[in-house]
Order: C-alpha cells, then sequence, then structure tokens
C-alpha cells in the first residue's frame, strides 16, 4: 500500500466516524496494515450480531399533596346535588354535598389516604303533598330537614397485576364535625345515633364501587399499550444526516407502588436493544405483543448500548459530500480533484 493510498483511506475512515456521530477514542489504524470488518454492500443491520441488552429503570416520586390537589380539582362542584329523588314510596328527598376545605392525602401502614370534608344538607318530605302543592304554585313542603358535617375517609391500597390492571381494596369510614340534626316544625334534634347507622351503610357502597369502578377502568392498561406501540416504532432524530432511533424494547417494568407518609413511591422501566441508524431504517410493521408487568431489577439506573449503523448508501453520499472540490497532493505535487465517489465491498 502506498502512503498515498494509505493517506485515502485514513480520510475516509475518520468521515465515516464523523458522520456516525462518533467523535473520540477511535483509531483504527496503528500500523501500515488496515484491516476492516463490514458487511457486504446492500446490508442493512437494524441491530448488530449479538448486540447488548440495554435497561433504564426511574424511581418516580409523587409527593401525596399533590395527589390530594389533583382529587379535589377532579370533583364536580357541589358533590351532590339531588330534586325530588324518591327514598321509598310516596317519600322523597332534597339533598346537597359540598365540600367544605380541602382534600389531604396521606400515607398510614402502606395505604394511600384521603380525607374529605364535607356539608350536608337537605330534607325529606311526602311526594303527594309536594305534587298538590306544585300545582297551586307553591313550593315543595318544608318536611323534615337535616344538616350535618362531616369528613370521609378513604383508605386505599393499591395494586398492580401482571396485565396492567390496577386494583384497589378501599375502607371507607366517616367523622362527625359537629352533632348531625333533623328539624321538624321548627323543632331540632340531634341524631347521631341514627346518622351513623345510615352512614355505615353509606360507607361501604361508596368503597364498593371504588374497587369495582378502579378495576373495571381501562386506562393504565390502553396508556401503557399506546406506549409500547410507539416505542417499537423507529422514530427520525434528524434529518441531516437521515438518522434514525430504532427500538426493540423486550420488557417494560413497574414495580407496585409503595405508599410513604407524604409520597408515592413508583419504579418503572425498560429493557431491550436500541440502535441509531443513519439512512433509512428499514420496514418495521411489526409491533411485538405488549408484554406482562415485570418487576425492575434491584438497583435504578442506566445500562445503555446504542450502536450507530450506517448503510452503504447514506455513507457514499456523505463522504462524497465532504469530499467535494478537496484536493490532495502527493509527492510529486500531482493534484487530485474528487466530484463523486462510491463505498463499495
Amino acid at each position: 500500500m502506498t502512503r498515498r493510498q494509505f493517506g485515502i483511506l485514513a480520510a475516509l475512515g475518520a468521515l465515516a466516524v464523523g458522520c456516525a456521530g462518533v467523535l473520540a477514542g477511535i483509531a483504527i489504524w496503528a500500523t501500515a496494515s488496515v484491516t476492516l470488518d463490514v458487511p457486504p454492500r446492500g446490508a442493512l443491520l437494524l441491530a448488530p450480531p449479538d448486540p447488548e441488552r440495554s435497561v433504564a429503570v426511574v424511581p418516580i416520586t409523587i409527593p401525596l399533596s399533590e395527589l390530594g390537589s389533583r382529587i379535589e380539582s377532579s370533583l364536580p362542584t357541589p358533590l351532590v346535588d339531588q330534586q325530588g329523588t324518591e327514598v321509598r314510596d310516596g317519600v322523597r328527598m332534597d339533598l346537597k354535598a359540598t365540600l367544605d376545605g380541602h382534600v389531604t392525602a396521606s400515607g398510614h401502614e402502606g395505604k394511600l389516604v384521603y380525607r374529605l370534608p364535607i356539608s350536608v344538607n337537605g330534607r325529606v318530605y311526602l311526594g303527594k303533598r309536594a305534587d298538590k302543592r306544585g300545582a297551586r304554585g307553591k313550593d315543595a313542603p318544608e318536611g323534615v330537614k337535616f344538616e350535618a358535617d362531616l369528613t370521609m375517609e378513604a383508605a386505599v391500597v393499591p395494586t398492580l397485576d401482571e396485565d396492567w390492571g390496577l386494583h384497589t381494596r378501599t375502607k371507607v369510614t366517616h367523622s362527625w364535625r359537629g352533632t348531625p340534626t333533623v328539624t321538624v316544625a321548627g323543632l331540632t334534634f340531634g341524631v347521631e345515633a341514627l346518622a351513623d347507622q345510615a352512614m355505615k351503610r353509606a360507607d361501604e357502597q361508596i368503597a364498593a364501587k371504588v374497587d369495582e369502578k378502579t378495576g373495571s377502568d381501562t386506562r393504565l392498561r390502553d396508556g401503557v399499550t399506546t406506549l409500547w406501540r410507539d416505542l417499537s416504532r423507529p422514530k427520525q432524530v434528524k434529518n441531516l444526516p437521515p438518522t434514525w432511533f430504532v427500538a426493540s424494547p423486550d420488557a417494560l417494568y413497574a414495580a407496585a407502588p409503595v405508599v410513604r407518609a407524604d409520597a408515592l413511591k413508583l419504579t418503572v422501566g425498560i429493557g431491550g436493544r436500541f440502535a441509531l441508524v443513519l439512512g433509512e431504517p428499514g420496514a418495521n410493521d411489526k409491533t411485538p405483543p405488549l408484554p406482562q408487568r415485570a418487576d425492575p431489577p434491584s438497583s435504578p439506573g442506566f445500562r445503555l448500548a446504542v450502536p450507530v449503523l450506517v448503510d452503504w448508501d447514506t455513507l457514499s453520499a456523505r463522504v462524497t459530500r465532504a469530499l467535494a472540490e478537496q484536493r490532495w497532493r502527493d509527492r510529486k505535487s500531482t493534484r487530485l480533484n474528487s466530484s463523486h465517489l462510491v463505498i463499495s465491498y
């Protein structure tokens, strides 16, 4: 190999490395003999032979104060507003319940505890009498009025199953912030014992509805499925040269939620093989099925291996563009002008 040939080969090697973005620590020649281990022209590898697997595991901390604010903002105002609801034969009820303060969230013994201060007022009356008064253009009778201020407490244990379903075990309790009362014909009575009996049944019904609604809600699984499909599609990260991020994920990690005193801790991650491809990434129409949830590796962190792959056509175009109108001078002062170069093997 002549010194001029060696110089041209070294320049091409340096340009190829520059195209791939690998800027440091690479020297492909150390002696006069140079060996290039490359695939045949036309071959485009989406991943090198036996690529190293990458894993990224990230811990996430959600302050419980933020969860309380989110719950509060999602609640209707008022919480309940019912007029003329028939509660039994011939008996109707007007009921209004409003939030009387801020929703708080805290952790206790591994449970997520929500507290909602609520103010309730309403009345119970006979439907027939109300209809007669309504026909004469009058309001419904006063009937029996009731008022109560209480705090509802929901202790929730969230769990994730292997198929990305979210489930809860919920227990609802209440405490009075003052004695509940009823008013009949202008006379007011405390009815805490009777109200406790009614609220106990309501607590159980609310807890059952929360668990049923959570178990039938598919938003978590739908969101994970969309994320999985998106990760499996090549994404263009640069136009010139056309550079694509190609992912072949094979695992999604999610640990069971951990409830602390003031925060909800989640650990999530992804595993698979990834590459940057300069040139066309090739067809990848098949999305692998969504894997079951897997527990993440014991320690959070990143172990990434992202090879940079360049197809021959892209490399030829990039080197041609870089060498256009360049000149080299050998020992005899002969000039070489480049206009087009094709790299093949």
